[in-house]
């Protein structure tokens, strides 16, 4: 029978254990089914797919696919202090009602669909029921002081108390007493002053605290999971990040005066544009579900909640009722963007909102519930920095989307547009309007380029050029070309089209009528157009050249008066941003020109608004959300709104538009959990490695079928996987059925054989017993004691010298018998233990050698055990009675326990009939999606094929070879385009000078200072020479060297050989020895015999005696000194 002895334990060094060499199997093993969720976890979502066994007590959790959401209907509510001017929608009052029967509220209404209004009426009606004291309202910033005067429109009698941005340590603690002393209906606070009122200390101290003991339980689980080495320094450096942060941020608040939240009125917070504190504190071993540097914001906001939590539970108990979520109030959060970034967001909402929901599911730690919501995959992506590639850990789908959503539905209120029964204006022809335009020859030669440093790209030199980076290259180059570093177009171009079209839309609105809030006509005419753009903002890196100042000398070219073209970056303070929009609803501004992020929420300026243009595309469908939210919007009166989206042919635009417009349809889908999948990507952020090289990759070639072969091969390879993992769910299936089936046969006889012996082991504790040792009955326990211990190390002893002579192999050795049960013993394979079984009774007792001979627990000198007990004496004496009595112990003990191990038996038959079940239903089942792969592997080898027939088509080899010429007409070589925007990095390595607005200050800047890049792309070192940088005789110079490559003219692109071997000492070709230290009469052999000079003898420019002899085709100079030449910093190496 297989003994429970010496299991194979981890070697432990200091705080990390190694693996054995066996364990890496396990791991690739775990990787082909790591597209599948955590299966441990599914029964508590109502999923359970097999049959497991639960332990005695086991509280099964409600599942989650059994939570109705539930419905409200308030169209009973009075909502008595409202103004007759304001008649709130069914919706609304439909959310009213919820926020008063609800602990904690969701408000995700579509932009535009009245949330400000929804808080107004909830306040008071909690306040008016009693169900709160003090309700606060926390607003943006700049909104705040509009939020308060719409307050008073909606309730003309109510107490308001309005706590404006700006306040000083003094004004703040005067506004604490305000609220703790007086009686308010309501407060609104911006969220500035909300965040600088911090809670007390000590809470704060109890908070760092529990983030540390947390992060401390991470590192103990990864070390015991034998965790990556990087998952665990991530964890160590997100503790220490996040300790560093919480002190700093303790520190910062105790140099303020102003008093504790503790001490403030408040009870109920309703929390505006809450998509702003999504940012909360989590640390996971997936980048996604991280934000282990997040603000404070998010933090302070939950310690808030906490406090607020503690004060209902106080509340609900003085009220008779019990202390639980239902009889408590707590916040309602609203936003028109519940998932912006992720789906990862759905958990910090949860957790804000219901924690006690998650700590019953047991999925409240932001890894327990990606393990049930989340599948998993390694990617290979870049640092911050962009200066090495990295392999991670990411979230390759998100799974059993329905039961997440389920979960957030118990606590939402979603309204979508459909449901406004507001009259918003129309979206004219029922779409938005494309405009395109064909790019010139110079930006398709700037989006050709891309792909050659995709293709040529080295992993080990990312710090130089990364995907991401060519990406952003990309988007730069179609809004302007001057924001990739080129001349600026002569042709058509972003901002000029912009400006034809809102020209075209100005003139046909401005004569436009409107009415003032009262209803009559205003006075001034005039429609407004907005117009968003993200790249190329006034004052950022662009400088003078940004789109805007483009698109607004265009537009006054164009016949718009300049007073009346106005950019949202010049409203620095709330102030200057109401007055803004307060000129944009008089008619004052025809044209208004922002950010999404300045812009893009808070905004009321949508009365005039008759088209919206989209300059550029963001990644976030949420972002297109909030745009367009500033024009389709309440109030609008105009019948019909324009949006115009921008698009350059052949460049990033058209196909990041259709990525995000998939990603939007699904948001529209999650927002009221109706999905028709359970199985989705992640929706949010910039695209990682794979999509970013397969948009640019399209771009370039024109070719849209490069995204559906980079979708294909992600499918087929996570299909591969899936069936690897299939095939061995039912090898294991297979296993399981030949193996268990005999171990449960085997439990079952133990379980016969320890039956009738139950009833004596339960009392045998209780009676005295009896014990024979070597055929002799003792009735004297302490003899008896004595007696076992001197057999038990005779036994040892004669086993162990078995041991060393003739090898482990020998039969049991009885020693003594208990309740006519003989006792066996055995050694153990390494010979640390006795190993003594009671009969054929399923028990055993375990006895390690330092256990029967105490003074083998001393050590060597080296500080090792000693391979024989020192102690060699078998004579029982007064200092092993204690010894003796623990062994006896043990044994009856063990034998008492026969009643226990019988159940555990009985549990162990059941889980392994479970196993048996679950295998048969598994173990002849094929992969599901076999013909999927099947599909898919046929259509991706079709369209490869396809894409390789066009490459090779003489329209095609055409079209590159006349971009070659042109190219070395102008003096670039390959990767031009990186030399005009060069990375963070490269610049401050390699002397690079800062991003050239226009390649011809680029060329001269890079001609007075070359850079320190080595031959081979790697990062300079003390023996790396500088390349040579050769000076463009062009009209219109450029850099005509990259610094990892050989110069290469049409011809020399297919003929350029190898550097020819060195000679030993000196680095030089054969043909090229030295003569001098700055001299050289080297033969001209071009074209690398002048780089071998320069190289290798430092000859000042102008002074090399060898000439230049690199071919003249195209623009390439012929012969001359070099010039532009590095001074040479060492003399050159001797022989």
């Amino acid at each position: 029978m297989q003994r429970q002895r010496d299991r194979r334990a981890p070697i432990r060094q200091g705080h990390r254990r190694k693996r054995r060499p066996g364990d890496r199997h396990e791991g690739n093993r775990a990787g082909a089914s790591a597209s599948r969720p955590n299966q441990s976890r599914i029964p508590a979502l109502g999923m359970d797919r097999r049959p497991a066994s639960r332990t005695p007590g086991h509280r099964i959790q409600p599942p989650i696919q059994c939570m109705d959401p539930p419905s409200y209907d308030g169209r009973f509510l009075e909502l008595p202090g409202l103004s007759p001017d304001f008649t709130p929608f069914d919706y609304q009052r439909a959310a009213v009602a919820r926020i008063v029967n609800e602990p904690t509220v969701l408000l995700d209404h579509v932009v535009g669909a009245g949330k400000t209004g929804t808080m107004f009426m909830g306040a008071m009606e909690l306040r008016r029921r009693g169900l709160v004291k003090q309700p606060w309202i926390v607003v943006p910033n700049h909104i705040v002081e509009q939020v308060g005067r719409e307050a008073k429109q909606w309730y003309p009698h109510a107490n308001v108390l309005v706590a404006t941005q700006g306040m000083s340590a003094e004004q703040r603690r005067r506004f604490v007493a305000q609220t703790a002393t007086s009686d308010w209906d309501f407060v609104i606070v911006a969220m500035s002053v909300f965040e600088h009122i911090p809670v007390h200390p000590a809470r704060r101290s109890r908070y760092i605290k529990d983030e540390i003991a947390d992060l401390d339980d991470k590192i103990m689980a990864a070390d015991e999971d034998q965790a990556s080495d990087r998952s665990i320094k991530d964890l160590v450096r997100s503790q220490k990040m996040m300790q560093r942060r919480l002190e700093t941020l303790l520190a910062a608040e105790r140099k303020d005066i102003g008093l504790t939240f503790e001490q403030t009125g408040c009870d109920y917070l309703f929390i505006d544009e809450a998509h702003y504190y999504k940012n909360k504190s989590r640390v996971s071993a997936m980048k996604e579900l991280t934000f282990s540097n997040a603000t404070g914001r998010a933090e302070d906001l939950s310690m808030k909640l906490q406090i607020l939590r503690e004060r209902a539970a106080e509340q609900a108990i003085m009220r008779g009722a019990t202390p639980e979520m239902e009889h408590m109030r707590i916040a309602t959060f609203a936003t028109g963007t519940r998932i912006a970034n992720s789906l990862a967001e759905e958990w910090v909402m949860q957790q804000y909102m219901r924690p006690d929901i998650l700590e019953q599911l047991g999925i409240t730690d932001i890894d327990a519930w990606a393990s049930v919501f989340t599948t998993t995959k390694s990617v290979i992506t870049t640092n911050a920095t962009g200066s090495k590639l990295i392999s991670v850990e990411k979230i390759a789908k998100f799974a059993n989307v329905k039961r997440m959503l389920a979960l957030t539905m118990t606590f939402t209120d979603v309204v979508t547009r459909d449901q406004v029964p507001a009259d918003l204006p129309t979206l004219k022809n029922g779409k938005r309007t494309v405009i395109s335009t064909e790019p010139s020859v110079e930006v398709k030669d700037f989006i050709a380029d891309l792909d050659l440093r995709i293709q040529m790209m080295d992993p080990s030199a990312t710090w130089m050029d990364n995907i991401l980076k060519v990406l952003s290259d990309g988007r730069n180059v179609s809004i302007d070309p001057q924001l990739a570093g080129l001349d600026p177009q002569s042709g058509e171009t972003r901002a000029s089209t912009a400006a034809r079209e809102i020209l075209k839309t100005y003139h046909d609105t401005k004569d436009n009528h409107y009415r003032n809030e009262f209803g009559e006509e205003h006075p001034i005419p005039g429609g407004l157009q907005i117009v968003f753009c993200d790249r190329g903002t006034p004052g950022g890196a662009s400088g003078d050249k940004s789109v805007y100042n483009t698109l607004k000398n265009h537009l006054i070219a164009g016949g718009i008066p300049p007073e009346q073209i106005r950019f949202i970056h010049d409203a620095r303070k709330p102030s200057e941003k109401l007055q803004l929009q307060e000129d944009c609803r008089n008619g004052l501004i025809a044209v208004l020109i922002g950010s999404t992020e300045k812009m893009g929420t808070g905004m009321n300026v949508q009365i005039r608004a008759t088209t919206l243009h989209h300059v550029d595309v963001p990644w976030r469908p949420a972002d297109i959300e909030q745009r367009e939210g500033r024009a389709i919007r309440q109030h609008n009166q105009n019948p019909e709104v324009e949006i115009k989206t921008y698009v350059t042919e052949r460049t990033t635009d058209a196909i990041m538009w259709s990525k995000i417009e998939e990603k939007a349809t699904f948001i529209e889908q999650a927002r009221t959990g109706n999905v028709d999948v359970d199985e989705v990507d992640d929706i949010g952020g910039e695209a990682d490695l794979a999509e970013a090289a397969a948009i640019t990759k399209a771009a370039a070639t024109g070719d849209p079928r490069f995204m559906r072969v980079a979708e294909l091969d992600a499918l087929v390879r996570q299909l591969s996987a899936l069936e690897a993992a299939a095939s061995e769910t039912r090898a294991r299936a297979a296993a399981t059925l030949r193996s268990k089936p005999l171990n449960v046969h085997q439990l079952q006889q133990l379980i016969a054989v320890s039956n009738p012996h139950l009833q004596s082991a339960s009392t045998w504790k209780a009676t005295t017993g009896t014990i024979a040792v070597t055929g002799k009955t003792f009735t004297d326990r302490g003899e008896a004691n004595k007696a076992l211990l001197h057999a038990a190390r005779k036994t040892f002893l004669e086993l162990d010298n078995h041991r060393k002579r003739k090898g482990p192999d020998v039969e049991p050795i009885p020693i003594a018998a208990i309740d006519g049960h003989p006792i066996t013993a055995e050694l153990s394979w390494l010979g640390t233990s006795l190993y003594l079984k009671l009969g054929e009774l399923p028990l055993h007792v375990d006895m390690e050698r330092t256990e029967l001979f105490p003074a083998a627990k001393q050590t060597t000198i080296d500080g090792n055990r000693p391979d024989t007990p020192i102690a060699t004496s078998i004579s029982p004496d007064d200092n092993d009675a204690a010894t003796a009595r623990g062994l006896a112990q043990r044994i009856h003990n063990t034998y008492a326990k026969l009643p226990d191990k019988v159940s555990q038996l009985e549990t162990q038959i059941q889980r392994l009939e479970g196993e048996i079940e679950y295998a048969r239903t598994v173990a002849d089942t094929p992969f599901e999606r076999a013909d999927e792969l099947v599909a898919a592997k046929v259509e991706l080898q079709q369209l490869q094929l396809e894409i390789r027939e066009a490459e090779n088509s003489v329209a095609a080899r055409a079209e590159r070879e006349a971009r070659d010429e042109r190219l070395a007409a102008k003096g670039r070589d390959p990767r031009w385009t990186l030399y005009l925007n060069p990375t963070e990095a490269m610049v401050k390595n390699s002397d690079f000078p800062p991003k050239p607005n226009t390649s011809p200050p680029c060329a001269r800047k890079w001609s007075s200072k070359p850079p320190r890049i080595s031959q081979n792309g790697r990062m300079p070192s003390a023996l790396t020479p500088p390349p040579r940088i050769r000076p463009n005789p062009a009209a219109n110079p450029l850099p005509t060297h990259h610094p990892t490559m050989t110069r290469l003219t049409p011809t020399s692109r297919r003929t350029a050989q190898p550097n020819p071997p060195r000679q030993r000492g000196t680095g030089l070709p054969p043909s090229t020895p030295p003569s001098g230290a700055n001299a050289c009469s080297a033969p001209a052999t071009p074209p690398l015999a002048a780089r071998a000079c320069d190289r290798q003898h430092r000859c000042t420019p102008g002074a090399c005696p060898v000439p230049d002899t690199t071919p003249t085709s195209g623009a390439v100079s012929g012969s001359g000194p070099v010039t532009g030449e590095a001074t040479a910093m060492t003399k050159a190496p001797t022989g």
